[in-house]
């Protein structure tokens, strides 16, 4: 799903570069790297190529899963051209590479390019999932950062949803508060949707009862569903109580999710 969203933004980026595109032996080359999870320094040499043809080696590169193709990839993190800057921070992720997670902190919060920033989201919410000991408060504040302040929404989106990494963390209460006030505050309800989703992943007992309650009657199907299976997390004796109007929800979608939540 992920790698779909980085597409998706990265083809317009790409699509400006077609005249540069990769010739079918270079191509071949990189399916060849990939497939056999070599890092091979033909492919390493093209991230230097044009845009188009460095963005797919680096999608290469990370998807060998080899931990020596990051420091090339590292020396590539703030290439002039947007859709390098996205790929090389998505192979980042790809690999767990926890040494670049000061410079994409910074393409998260900065970068001009949305594609970017969310590919840089996505590397923060992967390293910290992989290796639970970069999963730090500042890093958390960060992400909670572009969670409520990215002019995307779909970055903020992704952003929340890359907060489920922190669940086991000890400041874990902090962040369901900071998801419950983003939530209040947000408009757009595919966000809205991804932040109750979070809640519901890792904050569910954690979180304002209150901020849980009002996600019920939320607009959206979407994030009723979430707000629904949040509420089968807690431990509130009038739980079932709070769920059971929901079984006449105008949503069949909703409907189903209550009765799913009352059985539990």
């Amino acid at each position: 799903m992920r790698i779909f969203f980085i597409l998706a933004f990265l083809v317009p980026l790409l699509s400006e570069n077609a005249a540069s595109s990769a010739p079918w032996d270079n191509e071949r080359a990189i399916v060849s790297a990939e497939s056999r999870r070599v890092v091979d320094p033909a492919i390493v040499s093209l991230l230097d190529g044009p845009p188009a043809r460095a963005a797919r080696a680096a999608l290469a590169l990370g998807r060998t899963k080899r931990v020596e193709a990051r420091a090339a990839l590292r020396a590539h993190l703030f290439a002039t051209d947007p859709s390098v800057r996205a790929m090389v921070a998505y192979a980042l992720g790809l690999l767990d590479d926890a040494n670049a997670l000061f410079d994409a902190q910074l393409l998260a919060r900065n970068d001009e390019n949305s594609a970017v920033r969310y590919a840089a989201v996505d590397a923060l919410g992967r390293i910290a999932s992989e290796q639970p000991a970069t999963a730090t408060q500042k890093l958390s504040d960060n992400l909670i950062e572009v969670a409520r302040n990215d002019a995307n929404p779909i970055v903020r989106g992704h952003a929340a949803a890359s907060l489920e990494a922190f669940r086991a963390a000890p400041f874990a209460d902090a962040i369901a508060l900071a998801l419950a006030d983003a939530y209040d505050r947000e408009h757009d309800p595919d966000v809205r949707w991804h932040l109750v989703w979070t809640l519901f992943r890792g904050y569910a007992a954690r979180a304002p009862r209150e901020t849980l309650a009002r996600a019920l009657t939320d607009s959206d199907e979407f994030v009723r569903i979430e707000a629904v299976r949040a509420w089968s997390r807690r431990t509130d004796p009038d739980a079932a109580v709070v769920v059971a109007p929901l079984v006449d929800d105008r949503s069949w979608r909703v409907q189903l999710q209550a009765r799913e939540t009352l059985r539990a």
